[in-house]
């Protein structure tokens, strides 16, 4: 049975030690002689003062400050209790080994921003910093908005961690009650809050990593990281100053080894063979992808996509160039006037199971700069054919996929807040994708094929 006490002072060694005076007393009241403390709450403990706490609820004092005033005071009022001075030098445990088996595991918050591949990457980030920092058995919750879960739930779907996954609405992300450290993620990670003195504590290196990326925040982003009117434009300039891709910007301290590596698979939950075959699909198939996140309405509200007369265009001109490939359209449905001309139309009619299956299974995938991108490239289905509109190959692209990227206007990416849904230009429909024609795209295509002999594979 833990022996009941009370806590005097909240010192520093207070918040530095409460973690072992939990674990190892049943702690009845917490108290200070600062009247301005007095009364405010910690803990769920209500700060009281030292001649208002029932002696006879409590054995044992435990002081974090100077324990001869505190014995002064306690004389003074007739109480004869045992005293322990907790500080740095000083605990009650008879060994090293007794102090550290009372250390627990850290409590992690992470909020997620973005669409699927956003989360993907996200999950490669905190895979890799669970791991370097030896972090596996920390309990680490992660938050996203209602309207992405699905996302989540795909990119973490075979990660035990997705059992933590939690939907909240837009205005609590900012999550922060009872954990160590609260991070969010897009694209890069920032800390919104953490508890120093545990993160020394328990994990003295990840301490170091949390502070690093907080000053990183502090020298890159004046007046707060993602809340600043200079936001995007930071991350452009970070973009080119650091001389990372997308997927691998999230190392921005240089110290997690990223790379095109992903260094975790996403398993097929389905048979393969049986759905392909469901479909129509075993025959060689070439995949072109919509791809678009749910919060676009349309084809016209996302500057990156081409619209759906390219789409099949390119569609027929491929059938007629390869007569012996089936064109097989992916995607969300965006429910445009004009119906697909590919020979299997699937778009908003596949889990995402079913989706890695066509991903993986597709001899050359043609896609904007998406989600379905990453997906392929960690399934190792082989080479995509990337459509870059405003946003920049040399910050996106992967060795195994060919990238087309037109010259007749500069790269718009992170230069406006809704350079995403509006293109900065003017241009109803942005003139870079426009200039990307279903002739052109066929042209790669054919090098595509050649490049990587796929008529060999067929």
């Amino acid at each position: 049975m833990k022996k009941k006490a009370i806590v005097v002072c909240l010192g520093y060694a207070f918040y530095y030690f409460k973690h072992l005076i939990y674990s190892n007393y049943e702690v009845v009241a917490i108290v200070d002689n600062s009247k301005e403390k007095q009364g405010t709450e910690i803990d769920g403990y209500t700060v009281k003062a030292l001649s208002s706490v029932d002696p006879f609820s409590y054995d044992t004092v435990l002081v974090t400050t100077s324990h001869d005033m505190i014995q002064e005071q306690l004389n003074s009022l007739h109480i004869d209790k045992e005293v322990i001075a907790v500080d740095r030098n000083l605990f009650p445990f008879d060994s090293f080994s007794d102090y550290v088996k009372f250390k627990r595991n850290l409590r992690i918050s992470v909020s997620f921003i973005g669409g699927v591949g956003d989360f993907l990457i996200g999950r490669k980030w905190l895979d890799s910093v669970l791991t370097k920092y030896n972090l596996k058995n920390s309990e680490v919750d992660i938050y996203v908005y209602s309207y992405s879960i699905d996302n989540a739930k795909s990119a973490f779907n075979n990660w035990d961690i997705h059992k933590n996954l939690k939907s909240i609405s837009k205005a609590s992300i900012e999550i922060s009650s009872g954990y160590d450290v609260v991070l969010q993620f897009c694209i890069f990670p920032f800390v919104y809050s953490f508890v120093g003195e545990n993160l020394y504590l328990y994990n003295k290196s990840f301490f170091d990593y949390v502070i690093n990326l907080q000053k990183f925040g502090y020298e890159n982003f004046n007046y707060g990281f993602y809340k600043n009117n200079f936001f995007y434009k930071n991350v452009r300039n970070l973009f080119e100053k650091l001389n990372k891709k997308y997927h691998t910007f999230y190392d921005v301290l240089s110290n997690l080894n990223a790379n095109d590596d992903f260094g975790y698979e996403l398993p097929i939950l389905i048979d393969e063979s049986e759905y392909l075959k469901k479909c129509g699909l075993d025959c060689p198939y070439i995949t072109l992808s919509t791809g678009l996140n749910k919060e676009y309405k349309s084809f016209t509200d996302n500057t990156r996509a081409w619209d759906m007369h390219s789409w099949n265009n390119l569609s027929l001109l491929i059938k007629k160039k390869f007569e012996y490939l089936k064109t097989v359209q992916i995607g969300l449905d965006m429910s445009e006037k004009e119906k697909s001309k590919a020979d299997v139309s699937l778009s908003g009619k596949t889990s995402f199971e079913e989706l890695k299956c066509i991903l993986k299974n597709s001899i050359l995938h043609v896609d904007y700069d998406g989600g379905l991108v990453h997906i392929r490239h960690i399934l190792q289905g082989g080479p995509s054919i990337v459509l870059f509109g405003p946003s920049s190959k040399k910050w996106h692209e992967y060795e195994e996929n060919i990238s087309i990227q037109t010259d007749v206007c500069m790269s718009c990416e992170w230069t406006s807040e809704q350079w995403l849904k509006k293109c900065p230009k003017g241009f109803d429909y942005p003139i870079c994708m426009k200039s990307i024609t279903p002739e052109k795209v066929l042209k790669y295509v054919e090098i595509a094929m050649k490049k990587y002999d796929l008529q060999r594979v067929l």
